[in-house]
């Protein structure tokens, strides 16, 4: 595997359930996972962007991506190919040294411009088909902490990110 410097995520089915609840107010409620949350935190220990790539605009993504730079938090997305080109253009990554994240058919295009195509447990089967891997659990449920830990072992990055998230955690006791 080459060396991934940048981890694309779409958000939907990815690393929430799918689900979409809305409340009396036609206010969005999304289910995500803690898991993935800490998974970032370990990729940016690594070294390793971390960015996420929508199609729907939602408040409720906003508030949970908000620990993400802010240009790596891309919504309302029609062209997530480009959306994805864009970013790498952004932080000096080539298409071998990114990695993208999907579930359904509207990531077909973003798996054109990634080095490493990760589908979640959950994704539809062409996407699955299109996979250098599939994660064992689905969007919502720890499939993005899945991703990003396969990516660091296989560079030999994740004992390291470990021990740096714990030592900074330990400092901020």
């Amino acid at each position: 595997m080459t060396d991934i410097r940048l981890i694309a995520f779409d958000i939907d089915g990815t690393l929430t359930t799918g689900a979409i609840q809305l409340d009396a107010g036609g206010n969005e409620q999304k289910q995500f996972s803690v898991l993935d949350g800490l998974g970032f935190r370990l990729a940016e220990e690594a070294d390793i962007s971390v960015a996420v790539i929508s199609g729907r605009s939602s408040k409720a993504v906003m508030a949970r991506m908000s620990s993400l730079p802010e240009g790596n938090v891309l919504l309302g997305v029609k062209d997530k190919a480009s959306a994805l080109a864009c970013l790498q253009s952004k932080l000096g990554v080539t298409r071998e040294q990114t990695a993208f994240v999907g579930d359904d058919l509207n990531d077909i295009p973003a798996f054109s411009n990634a080095g490493l195509k990760i589908a979640v447990a959950n994704a539809d089967p062409q996407i699955k088909r299109l996979a250098d891997y599939i994660t064992t659990k689905s969007g919502g449920f720890g499939a993005g902490r899945e991703a990003i830990e396969w990516i660091l072992k296989r560079q030999g990055l994740y004992e390291s990110a470990v021990q740096k998230y714990l030592e900074r955690e330990l400092m901020n006791v």
